[in-house]
């Protein structure tokens, strides 16, 4: 007997856009562009732990609109137009502009 895979109703939805989403094995975490989370000034980094509980959060510098979000091996990059910012998956700590 195959597992069943639990079915949704059509009013069960995200409005979260997905390219702004990523999961991995210890959580998921979250790219909001400034003016989210009411935070009117900056964009941010949010990772939230497998139960729900906010692990950390981490500011992108001023202007940042993040357009996608991966995460890749303990790391997580977020991209903008021309420029990627990778931060450290298990800590929230930013690395310099890719």
């Amino acid at each position: 007997m195959s597992p069943s895979i639990p079915s949704f109703g059509s009013d069960e939805r995200s409005d979260l856009p997905s390219d702004h989403l990523a999961v991995d094995a210890t959580g998921a975490y979250v790219a909001e562009n400034s003016g989210g989370f009411n935070d009117p000034t900056r964009g941010r980094m949010v990772a939230l732990g497998s139960g729900g509980s906010m692990r950390w959060e981490a500011p992108f510098p001023d202007e940042i609109e993040p357009r996608a979000l991966f995460a890749i091996g303990g790391r997580l990059v977020a991209v903008e137009r021309e420029s990627a910012y990778a931060f450290r998956a298990a800590l929230g700590e930013r690395w310099s502009p890719l």
